[in-house]
């Protein structure tokens, strides 16, 4: 309730619910919890429960709350100055602390910080921005890599999370706007690397906001241009959900006796054979089965061009040559720039 209040505070003349992509202020959230976790209201006659400060003001409307941490009057029993905790005081104690720490951790200020370049806050109309972004139409590209690698893992399926809920819902109303005007239709595709790291089939509660963006796009998104590419080395772990909803598959090699099970499972009853190839694969073989082909196929990938920066390097090469020395110098201070 404090986020949509913040949101409706921010946004006055939009309608508001708990997921309207809208600016809010995660700062202003927290004092306002923090607020209500040390509240102090009177128990005078004329005062009767409404928080008062410090300076004896009472509040009417807890809508300055947002605006900084307040200080409130000691609890006392005494006829002249009674007052009591509030409702909520001492409940947010460890939430504070765990937010508190969010928040002052340098590796999330990419996401926290709502201060732009040029110094102005964030503010609601940024999102078209973002979406332009995501999308590749800020600088006319058909591709756009989200780099996650260098963020925190806690961060990493919220992010994955808030990217799919971005896209799908675009395509949604932008769907719904193409039906109404006759514009064209422009799909997009999600591909989903190491997917097995965010959207697993494990139930655990930091998976779950992921799971349920990625489930919905492979169940609901063809109707509305939205598809999906589940990238993994290990497909024994990801949704089965994700997996079921996937029209073709590109295999290859898997030496993992649960991984090959699982797949061969996912294949048509009379395509089940083909699971007994999949550790024989040379390397860059892959078996391609579904409706992009018309029969199950062992096709050769051709090097990429250029080669992307996650090729393996080649271990026996480089051994064989002659004694290097590593900028040790240089890359601590990489490290240290990147914690």
């Amino acid at each position: 309730m404090i986020v949509i209040k913040n949101k409706i505070k921010h946004n006055p003349k939009l309608k508001i619910t708990y997921d309207s992509p809208v600016y809010f202020s995660i700062k202003e959230v927290y004092n306002y919890i923090h607020n209500k976790n040390i509240e102090v209201v009177s128990k005078l006659e004329k005062e009767v429960n409404k928080p008062k400060l410090s300076n004896g003001d009472l509040v009417d409307d807890t809508e300055v709350y947002f605006n900084k941490k307040l200080l409130f009057v000691t609890p006392s029993t005494t006829k002249e100055t009674k007052a009591s905790n509030g409702t909520f005081n001492g409940e947010f104690n460890r939430f504070l602390s765990r937010l508190d720490t969010k928040l002052n951790d340098e590796r999330l200020q990419f996401l926290l910080n709502t201060v732009e370049t040029d110094g102005k806050d964030h503010n609601t109309d940024y999102f078209q921005d973002v979406v332009r972004h995501l999308l590749g139409y800020e600088k006319s590209k058909n591709i756009t890599i989200v780099d996650l690698s260098s963020l925190p893992f806690e961060v990493i399926s919220i992010v994955v999370s808030i990217i799919s809920r971005i896209v799908f819902d675009f395509a949604y109303y932008s769907t719904r706007y193409k039906t109404k005007h006759k514009t064209n239709e422009t799909p997009f595709m999600l591909v989903y690397e190491e997917a097995h790291k965010y959207i697993p089939k494990n139930e655990e509660s930091r998976y779950k906001n992921t799971r349920l963006a990625v489930e919905r796009i492979a169940k609901e998104g063809r109707k509305y241009g939205v598809s999906a590419m589940i990238v993994s080395q290990r497909p024994s772990e990801i949704s089965s959900t994700v997996f079921s909803q996937c029209n073709n598959f590109v295999v290859m090699r898997l030496n993992n006796p649960e991984d090959q099970s699982y797949v061969t499972r996912l294949l048509p009853e009379v395509l089940a054979s083909y699971g007994g190839v999949l550790s024989s694969l040379e390397s860059r073989e892959a078996l391609i089965v579904g409706d992009a082909i018309s029969t199950p196929t062992i096709a050769k990938i051709l090097d990429a061009n250029p080669t992307p920066k996650s090729e393996d390097i080649r271990f026996f090469t480089e051994w064989r040559e002659d004694w290097k020395t590593l900028a040790f110098e240089d890359i601590i201070k990489l490290i240290n720039k990147n914690k």
